[in-house]
């Protein structure tokens, strides 16, 4: 029997796994540097540019270690599909287990001089 050729093989290097581990994590840096009565616009401009410069450094460092020119179309186009897919991290997996709203809490809070905060429900 003949083999089947591959179409996508999956080949886990540093940089996927960073990419992966970064697409993440940018829901929560938002979370943490809005607050509570930010705008839904705001937080989705703010995903928009934290995906936006994760993606075009990405593709830089990538155009600059094959020695190939840096083309931002591609790049566009990756943005969109980080876009989609970080909105849907936050609100079917960060938001429903209550990740995002223990981050915004982490991130509103300011320790007095003179007391100490002991935990996100201190206050």
């Amino acid at each position: 029997m003949d083999e089947l050729p591959v179409i996508y093989a999956f080949t886990p290097n540093l940089a996927g796994l960073l990419s992966l581990v970064l697409m993440m994590a940018i829901p929560l840096g938002v979370g943490l540097v809005s607050t509570r009565i930010t705008s839904a616009k705001t937080k989705a401009l703010l995903l928009l540019l934290f995906m936006g410069l994760k993606v075009f450094i990405e593709a830089f460092i990538a155009a600059l270690a094959a020695g190939v020119e840096f083309l931002p179309i591609p790049i566009i186009m990756n943005l969109v599909v980080n876009m989609v897919f970080a909105a849907g991290i936050h609100f079917g997996l960060w938001k429903p287990t209550g990740v995002a709203d223990r981050a915004l809490a982490m991130g509103r809070q300011a320790p007095s001089s003179g007391s100490q905060a002991t935990g996100v429900g201190s206050a």
